[in-house]
């Protein structure tokens, strides 16, 4: 754990057995998934260690008092309850509002954290994940097969499917022919990236392709898309600006809304979303990608 402001070592934690997949913060609790387990750590220490899974777990998303993980070998989606572990005034004012939804609340801390789990369909691999904000226990899931699907995670049902490569012409589309049946298949390209924007009901949607798909999930309305190079690979991480200073003038650099991207090259590609056009293009090898509101 790092200082950001002074870029110092907070914190070490323990080393674990298996390699990190990946790692999400919850209400000051740091959430990782490692081999079949799911950690939480506090303050760098361990404070305990969920075990629900059979399969690598590959996806965390926080949501509401605790979070989402994913094993997506074997599609199990387990809900888990983090609240037990959250500091005293933040546990009151759960408790407070799960009181007020007549929700079960509890100090026992040896107790499961698990609230349930469920199983994605076989024929339906998930690439990523997004909790769009306002949309209560729903979650996005982007498929292999060029989907985003609409879950509610409380009532474990699948609600909606938005194939956004619809929107497509036929030049986005690759054509591929098999050598045993000169048989013509059309590659439906992955879906690598989804982020809220702060627009409301306005998500982005990267695929393998470079595209990026900027959605309204309400009207099931595409805005509008926005095509990278191809020597910038897949779209893997989309973060926006979140940080607009209001202006006198409208087209000031400090009140533009922006999108930025990566691609599997190491490229940031900052949109400007207003001109729908590239601003800049960052040339580096970033593995992580955030605005910060500064």
């Amino acid at each position: 754990v790092f200082n950001t402001a002074k870029l110092t070592l907070v914190s070490v934690s323990e080393e674990l057995d298996d390699d990190i997949q990946v790692l999400i913060c919850v209400n000051g609790l740091v959430v990782c998934g490692s081999g079949s387990f799911v950690y939480v750590f506090k303050r760098g220490k361990l404070v305990t260690k969920l075990h629900e899974h059979k399969s690598t777990v590959d996806h965390l998303l926080p949501v509401g008092r605790g979070c989402l993980s994913l094993s997506s070998a074997d599609g199990l989606v387990v809900w888990w309850d983090l609240s037990q572990f959250f500091d005293r005034d933040t546990r009151r004012t759960t408790r407070r509002k799960a009181m007020d939804k007549e929700e079960t609340v509890t100090d026992d801390v040896e107790q499961t954290s698990v609230v349930h789990s469920f199983r994605l369909p076989s024929s339906f691999k998930v690439m990523c994940w997004a909790h769009p904000p306002t949309h209560l226990n729903k979650i996005l899931l982007g498929g292999a097969n060029g989907e985003v699907q609409l879950w509610n995670y409380r009532t474990q049902r699948h609600l909606y499917t938005f194939k956004l490569n619809t929107h497509l012409k036929t030049d986005y589309l690759r054509i591929l022919t098999s050598k045993e049946g000169q048989k013509e298949s059309r590659i439906e390209p992955k879906v690598t990236a989804i982020e809220p924007a702060p627009a409301l009901d306005v998500v982005a949607v990267g695929f393998s392709d470079g595209r990026v798909v900027l959605h309204n999930i309400v009207y099931d309305e595409t805005i509008t898309t926005l095509q990278q190079g191809s020597m910038q690979g897949s779209i893997s991480n989309l973060s926006f600006r979140t940080s607009l200073i209001p202006t006198e003038a409208d087209d000031s650099p400090s009140n533009i809304p922006v999108l930025a991207a990566t691609g599997t090259n190491g490229d940031v590609v900052l949109w400007d979303l207003t001109a729908r056009r590239v601003q800049h293009t960052l040339k580096g090898s970033p593995f992580l990608l955030c605005f910060s509101s500064q």
